[in-house]
């Protein structure tokens, strides 16, 4: 993508040999390519190029050149760049590069960030500029908690790059609760494979320094297994980053099914809470994993209510199988099923029929077909049936069981009834029986009296026609 770029710029550049100011501009939008592209060698290059060339002095060239020069390793040059400037986001630039150059210590850097706050909050990214520097300079600080604490909030917001600062992942935070964990451990005499007193102190800690039980939780995991405690640990770090509203650490986990974590048991309530959390994110696979750990209906849910939603999300995670088995073995265990009850479960079948998991559908409403059903439903569900054969290139099944729909109780001549009369006569077309599909159309044509729908029918007996004659042929 971005080379696809660069190799439209260079054109440009060509094009634009006789007008500089066409040319300036294209030249600052290859240097922000090469940055972007993670190329900073080539845009310190380009950069000083064309500073020697054009002699830039306006902010936004000053805070590129800044950023190039910090990823170059030369924050000096990058503090005289900014020196001049004024904003949230120079100071921001202009603290990482007193820090790397030594003029701050990492202890005063952070106290900086905590008077910044209240100009960065409302700036979703310069928030996560300072929380990456507040990360950085408890780490050059030797204070690992504040450094683990940071993490945690920019990592609540997902893994990102911060530019100067590098990319913030998961794995970051893991290996920060590592090396937070083995601090603690050392500085409170916890030994080397006694889980139990680790967890003991995790539980004391966790109110006033939750930073440092998830650490400990997390080291656990990476370092045992399920029967030494590793199972425990996990289901307590999942509880404790839910929460504090650090609900996304717990989908980067899962999703990369980091410690095994798919296979986790959790409590009703965290496993409830994932699933909402996962649910309004559209992680459907993830908010299936949670679903299934929840051994009862969360409150105010009914039973049904509850299998229609697990089923539902599992469609929509890609395991319809999984999906329509939760119904069906619902269905045939419940003996009785009211109206309102049918149309919900009648919804999951639809989305099976959207997703073409005809199949599928075709077992639920046979699982549905088996309760008492009044003459109304059962006859919409032969319809609904049909149309699975029909998506499944039954033709003669299909066909069958459209007739069957249209019959009702002598209501054959009803909206209902003709429109599935309709969709037989397109069936047995479909299937090549056209002289029953001409018979049912000629039959429709007595019978109806839109005449929208007559123009209709008479079209599909034309295409009867052609398509018997090639036959012949």
């Amino acid at each position: 993508e971005y080379a696809s770029a660069r190799h439209v710029l260079r054109q440009l550049l060509l094009e634009a040999a006789g007008d500089p100011h066409q040319s300036i501009q294209a030249r600052r939008i290859l240097i922000e390519n090469y940055l972007l592209d993670g190329r900073v060698g080539d845009a310190y290059v380009a950069s000083i190029r064309f500073q020697f060339e054009f002699y830039p002095d306006d902010t936004e060239w000053k805070l590129l050149r800044a950023k190039i020069l910090l990823l170059h390793d030369e924050p000096t040059l990058a503090a005289l760049e900014l020196a001049d400037l004024q904003g949230v986001q120079v100071q921001l630039l202009l603290s990482i590069a007193r820090l790397r150059e030594g003029a701050t210590s990492p202890v005063l850097t952070m106290g900086e960030m905590v008077q910044l706050k209240r100009k960065t909050q409302d700036d979703t990214q310069l928030e996560r500029l300072r929380l990456g520097i507040v990360a950085e300079a408890a780490r050059l600080a030797g204070d690992l908690e504040s450094r683990v604490g940071a993490l945690e909030s920019l990592l609540a917001h997902g893994e990102t790059s911060l530019g100067v600062l590098g990319t913030v992942s998961i794995k970051t935070l893991l290996d920060a609760y590592g090396r937070l964990a083995i601090e603690v451990a050392n500085r409170e005499h916890l030994l080397v494979g006694d889980t139990a007193s680790w967890l003991r102190f995790a539980q004391d800690v966790l109110f006033d320094h939750g930073s440092v039980a998830r650490a400990i939780y997390a080291h656990i995991v990476s370092s045992t297994d399920d029967s030494e405690g590793g199972g425990e640990a996990l289901v307590k770090l999942v509880r404790s980053l839910a929460k504090n509203d650090l609900e996304p650490i717990v989908i980067l986990i899962y999703g990369q099914n980091l410690f095994g974590s798919a296979d986790a048991i959790l409590t009703d309530d965290v496993a409830i809470r994932m699933a909402a959390f996962s649910l309004r994110e559209n992680r459907f696979d993830l908010a299936a994993i949670f679903n299934a750990h929840i051994r009862s209906p969360p409150g105010g849910m009914s039973e049904l209510e509850w299998l229609l939603r697990r089923a539902r999300t599992e469609v929509f995670a890609g395991n319809a199988n999984v999906g329509t088995r939760i119904l069906v073995d619902h269905l045939r265990l419940k003996k009785e099923i009211d109206s309102e009850q049918l149309d919900r479960v009648m919804q999951v079948a639809f989305d099976l029929q959207i997703i073409d998991r005809h199949d599928l559908a075709l077992e639920l409403f046979e699982a549905v077909a088996a309760h008492d059903l009044t003459a109304g439903q059962r006859r919409e569900l032969l319809f609904w049936m049909a149309e699975s054969h029909a998506g499944e290139g039954h033709a003669a099944k299909a066909a069958e069981l459209y007739l069957r729909s249209a019959e009702g109780q002598g209501q054959d001549h009803d909206s209902w009834g003709l429109s599935a009369r309709f969709q037989a006569a397109n069936a047995m077309t479909e299937g090549g029986f056209y002289d029953d599909a001409r018979m049912t159309y000629s039959g429709l044509l007595r019978v109806t009296e839109n005449e929208k729908r007559r123009l209709q029918i008479r079209q599909r007996l034309q295409q009867l026609k052609l398509l018997q004659a090639v036959d012949k042929r």
